[in-house]
Protein backbone atom coordinates (compact mmCIF):
# COMPACT_ATOMS: atom_id res chain seq x y z
CA UNK A 1 0.00 0.00 0.00
CA UNK A 2 2.60 2.49 0.74
CA UNK A 3 4.44 2.12 -2.77
CA UNK A 4 1.19 2.56 -4.55
CA UNK A 5 0.30 5.55 -2.41
CA UNK A 6 3.85 7.38 -3.12
CA UNK A 7 3.47 5.96 -6.66
CA UNK A 8 0.13 8.19 -6.51
CA UNK A 9 1.58 11.05 -4.61
CA UNK A 10 4.46 11.29 -7.34
CA UNK A 11 2.07 11.42 -10.02
CA UNK A 12 -0.14 13.81 -9.07
CA UNK A 13 2.90 15.81 -8.76
CA UNK A 14 4.21 15.10 -11.97
CA UNK A 15 0.78 16.45 -13.49
CA UNK A 16 0.95 19.20 -11.48
CA UNK A 17 4.54 20.46 -13.21
CA UNK A 18 3.08 20.01 -16.29
CA UNK A 19 -0.09 22.14 -15.68
CA UNK A 20 2.16 24.67 -14.56
CA UNK A 21 4.61 24.30 -17.20
CA UNK A 22 1.82 25.14 -19.65
CA UNK A 23 0.83 28.09 -17.67
CA UNK A 24 3.88 29.86 -17.65
CA UNK A 25 4.17 28.85 -21.28
CA UNK A 26 1.13 30.33 -22.45
CA UNK A 27 1.61 33.72 -19.47
CA UNK A 28 5.13 34.15 -21.53
CA UNK A 29 3.41 33.76 -24.69
CA UNK A 30 0.73 36.27 -23.99
CA UNK A 31 3.27 39.16 -22.67
CA UNK A 32 5.56 38.39 -26.05
CA UNK A 33 2.59 39.57 -28.14
CA UNK A 34 1.59 42.10 -25.81
CA UNK A 35 5.54 43.72 -25.78
CA UNK A 36 5.28 43.30 -29.79
CA UNK A 37 1.86 44.83 -30.00
CA UNK A 38 3.78 47.71 -27.93
CA UNK A 39 1.22 47.06 -24.72
CA UNK A 40 3.90 46.27 -22.15
CA UNK A 41 7.87 46.61 -22.30
CA UNK A 42 10.69 44.63 -21.34
CA UNK A 43 13.33 45.36 -18.53
CA UNK A 44 16.57 46.34 -21.02
CA UNK A 45 18.66 47.28 -17.95
CA UNK A 46 17.97 43.71 -16.69
CA UNK A 47 19.37 42.60 -20.02
CA UNK A 48 22.24 44.68 -19.64
CA UNK A 49 23.37 43.47 -16.24
CA UNK A 50 22.99 39.60 -17.66
CA UNK A 51 24.99 40.49 -20.01
CA UNK A 52 27.41 41.98 -18.03
CA UNK A 53 27.58 39.57 -15.48
CA UNK A 54 27.45 36.26 -17.28
CA UNK A 55 29.23 37.64 -20.37
CA UNK A 56 31.81 39.85 -19.26
CA UNK A 57 32.56 39.30 -15.84
CA UNK A 58 33.10 35.27 -16.73
CA UNK A 59 35.16 36.35 -20.31
CA UNK A 60 39.16 35.83 -18.43
CA UNK A 61 38.40 32.83 -16.42
CA UNK A 62 36.98 30.97 -19.70
CA UNK A 63 39.77 32.60 -21.86
CA UNK A 64 41.96 30.70 -18.94
CA UNK A 65 40.06 27.10 -18.82
CA UNK A 66 39.62 26.76 -22.99
CA UNK A 67 42.86 27.74 -23.97
CA UNK A 68 44.16 24.72 -21.31
CA UNK A 69 41.39 22.73 -22.07
CA UNK A 70 42.63 22.99 -26.08
CA UNK A 71 46.64 22.13 -25.32
CA UNK A 72 45.37 19.45 -23.02
CA UNK A 73 43.63 17.83 -25.63
CA UNK A 74 45.68 18.59 -29.01
CA UNK A 75 48.28 17.23 -26.94
CA UNK A 76 46.53 14.00 -26.08
CA UNK A 77 45.08 13.43 -29.25
CA UNK A 78 48.66 13.63 -30.83
CA UNK A 79 50.29 11.60 -28.58
CA UNK A 80 47.55 8.83 -28.72
CA UNK A 81 47.26 8.65 -32.49
CA UNK A 82 51.53 8.97 -33.13
CA UNK A 83 51.09 5.44 -31.87
CA UNK A 84 48.91 4.54 -34.66
CA UNK A 85 50.78 6.88 -37.01
CA UNK A 86 47.80 8.86 -37.45
CA UNK A 87 49.21 12.10 -36.10
CA UNK A 88 48.68 14.04 -39.00
CA UNK A 89 45.03 13.68 -37.92
CA UNK A 90 44.83 15.09 -34.53
CA UNK A 91 44.51 18.40 -35.97
CA UNK A 92 41.21 17.89 -37.19
CA UNK A 93 40.02 15.59 -34.83
CA UNK A 94 40.82 17.99 -31.54
CA UNK A 95 39.35 20.88 -33.80
CA UNK A 96 36.23 19.09 -34.31
CA UNK A 97 35.56 17.59 -30.51
CA UNK A 98 36.50 21.59 -29.53
CA UNK A 99 34.34 23.37 -31.85
CA UNK A 100 31.40 20.86 -32.31
CA UNK A 101 31.45 18.95 -28.37
CA UNK A 102 32.74 20.38 -25.74
CA UNK A 103 32.52 24.51 -26.50
CA UNK A 104 28.73 24.72 -26.57
CA UNK A 105 28.28 22.38 -23.77
CA UNK A 106 30.64 24.45 -21.48
CA UNK A 107 29.04 27.51 -22.24
CA UNK A 108 25.64 25.91 -21.72
CA UNK A 109 26.90 24.51 -17.89
CA UNK A 110 28.47 27.78 -16.98
CA UNK A 111 25.42 29.59 -17.89
CA UNK A 112 23.90 27.28 -15.93
CA UNK A 113 25.52 27.89 -12.85
CA UNK A 114 25.54 31.54 -13.63
CA UNK A 115 21.62 31.94 -14.06
CA UNK A 116 21.16 29.79 -10.85
CA UNK A 117 23.28 32.00 -8.45
CA UNK A 118 20.98 35.16 -10.05
CA UNK A 119 17.96 34.23 -8.24
CA UNK A 120 19.54 34.89 -4.86
CA UNK A 121 19.21 38.68 -5.75
CA UNK A 122 15.95 37.89 -7.88
CA UNK A 123 14.36 36.38 -4.51
CA UNK A 124 15.21 39.06 -2.36
CA UNK A 125 13.91 41.88 -4.58
CA UNK A 126 10.53 39.66 -6.07
CA UNK A 127 9.24 39.24 -2.18
CA UNK A 128 10.42 42.14 -1.21
CA UNK A 129 8.70 44.61 -3.94
CA UNK A 130 5.64 42.34 -3.68
CA UNK A 131 6.61 41.65 -7.78
CA UNK A 132 3.31 39.85 -9.90
CA UNK A 133 3.79 37.15 -11.98
CA UNK A 134 3.19 39.52 -14.83
CA UNK A 135 6.59 41.81 -13.38
CA UNK A 136 8.50 38.73 -13.00
CA UNK A 137 7.95 37.83 -16.43
CA UNK A 138 9.18 41.46 -17.93
CA UNK A 139 11.71 42.51 -15.33
CA UNK A 140 13.20 38.87 -15.11
CA UNK A 141 12.46 36.17 -17.24
CA UNK A 142 12.29 37.84 -20.91
CA UNK A 143 15.65 39.92 -19.97
CA UNK A 144 17.16 36.12 -18.75
CA UNK A 145 15.85 34.50 -22.44
CA UNK A 146 17.71 37.63 -24.68
CA UNK A 147 20.28 37.89 -22.24
CA UNK A 148 21.09 34.26 -22.12
CA UNK A 149 20.95 33.59 -25.72
CA UNK A 150 23.16 36.84 -26.57
CA UNK A 151 26.10 36.09 -24.00
CA UNK A 152 26.14 32.34 -25.48
CA UNK A 153 26.75 33.93 -28.96
CA UNK A 154 29.16 36.55 -27.19
CA UNK A 155 31.18 33.94 -25.38
CA UNK A 156 31.40 31.37 -28.09
CA UNK A 157 32.74 34.51 -30.15
CA UNK A 158 35.37 35.19 -27.82
CA UNK A 159 36.19 31.83 -27.44
CA UNK A 160 36.43 30.28 -30.54
CA UNK A 161 39.34 32.62 -31.59
CA UNK A 162 41.15 31.49 -28.10
CA UNK A 163 40.59 27.65 -28.84
CA UNK A 164 41.94 28.34 -32.73
CA UNK A 165 45.05 30.23 -30.86
CA UNK A 166 45.98 27.75 -28.24
CA UNK A 167 45.85 25.24 -30.75
CA UNK A 168 48.07 26.61 -33.46
CA UNK A 169 50.18 27.57 -30.19
CA UNK A 170 50.62 24.20 -29.37
CA UNK A 171 51.03 22.37 -32.68
CA UNK A 172 53.76 24.90 -33.71
CA UNK A 173 55.76 24.99 -30.74
CA UNK A 174 55.16 20.98 -29.24
CA UNK A 175 55.15 19.24 -32.43
CA UNK A 176 56.63 21.88 -34.98
CA UNK A 177 53.92 22.01 -37.32
CA UNK A 178 54.54 24.83 -39.81
CA UNK A 179 52.20 27.63 -40.39
CA UNK A 180 51.49 26.47 -44.10
CA UNK A 181 50.72 22.74 -43.06
CA UNK A 182 48.45 24.05 -39.92
CA UNK A 183 46.26 26.33 -42.04
CA UNK A 184 46.02 24.24 -44.45
CA UNK A 185 44.66 21.76 -42.32
CA UNK A 186 42.74 24.07 -41.34
CA UNK A 187 40.84 25.01 -44.51
CA UNK A 188 40.22 21.38 -45.65
CA UNK A 189 38.63 20.37 -42.22
CA UNK A 190 36.80 23.96 -41.09
CA UNK A 191 33.43 24.57 -43.12
CA UNK A 192 30.56 27.15 -42.60
CA UNK A 193 28.37 24.27 -42.03
CA UNK A 194 30.25 23.54 -38.84
CA UNK A 195 30.17 26.80 -37.57
CA UNK A 196 26.38 26.77 -38.21
CA UNK A 197 25.69 23.65 -36.43
CA UNK A 198 28.26 24.29 -33.52
CA UNK A 199 26.50 27.64 -33.11
CA UNK A 200 23.18 26.06 -33.13
CA UNK A 201 23.79 24.24 -30.46
CA UNK A 202 25.13 26.68 -28.59
CA UNK A 203 21.71 28.74 -29.12
CA UNK A 204 19.44 25.59 -27.84
CA UNK A 205 21.82 24.79 -24.89
CA UNK A 206 21.01 28.52 -23.70
CA UNK A 207 17.54 28.17 -24.63
CA UNK A 208 17.38 25.07 -22.49
CA UNK A 209 19.38 27.29 -19.62
CA UNK A 210 16.95 30.50 -20.10
CA UNK A 211 13.83 28.20 -20.11
CA UNK A 212 14.90 26.17 -17.01
CA UNK A 213 15.42 29.52 -14.85
CA UNK A 214 13.19 31.21 -16.26
CA UNK A 215 10.04 28.54 -15.03
CA UNK A 216 11.38 28.49 -11.32
CA UNK A 217 11.67 32.29 -11.70
CA UNK A 218 7.99 32.32 -12.18
CA UNK A 219 7.56 29.40 -9.60
CA UNK A 220 9.20 31.89 -6.84
CA UNK A 221 6.47 34.49 -7.97
CA UNK A 222 4.00 32.00 -8.12
CA UNK A 223 4.50 30.03 -4.81
CA UNK A 224 6.48 29.93 -1.70
CA UNK A 225 9.58 28.25 -3.08
CA UNK A 226 12.21 28.11 -0.56
CA UNK A 227 15.13 30.42 -2.19
CA UNK A 228 17.49 26.91 -1.64
CA UNK A 229 15.30 24.66 -3.70
CA UNK A 230 15.16 27.25 -6.54
CA UNK A 231 18.86 27.17 -6.96
CA UNK A 232 19.58 23.67 -6.78
CA UNK A 233 16.08 22.86 -9.13
CA UNK A 234 17.75 25.52 -11.88
CA UNK A 235 21.42 23.95 -11.20
CA UNK A 236 19.97 19.64 -10.99
CA UNK A 237 17.69 20.46 -13.49
CA UNK A 238 19.13 22.38 -16.33
CA UNK A 239 22.32 20.18 -15.98
CA UNK A 240 19.80 17.04 -16.80
CA UNK A 241 18.56 18.67 -19.66
CA UNK A 242 21.18 19.91 -21.20
CA UNK A 243 23.14 16.52 -20.43
CA UNK A 244 20.01 14.48 -22.16
CA UNK A 245 20.49 16.83 -25.21
CA UNK A 246 23.71 16.33 -25.55
CA UNK A 247 23.27 12.87 -25.87
CA UNK A 248 20.67 12.61 -27.86
CA UNK A 249 22.31 14.56 -30.09
CA UNK A 250 25.42 12.30 -30.19
CA UNK A 251 22.90 9.80 -30.95
CA UNK A 252 21.12 11.31 -33.94
CA UNK A 253 24.46 11.80 -35.56
CA UNK A 254 25.48 8.53 -35.23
Amino acid sequence: MYAFNRTGVHFIRFLKSIFFFLSFIGHLSHSIKNIITRHLTISWQNVWKILYYSGVSLVLPLIIICALMTMSLSINSYTILRNFNLQDKALSIAQTILIQDVLPIIIGFVLCVQVSLNIINARIKITKLQRTPQDVILEYILPIIIGVNSTGLLLYTYLIIIIFFSMYLTFHNFFNMSNYIFFMDLERTTTLLAFFYSVAKTLLYCSIVSFTAGYYYYMVATRHVPLRKAVSRILTRGSLWLTISSVSIIFIDL
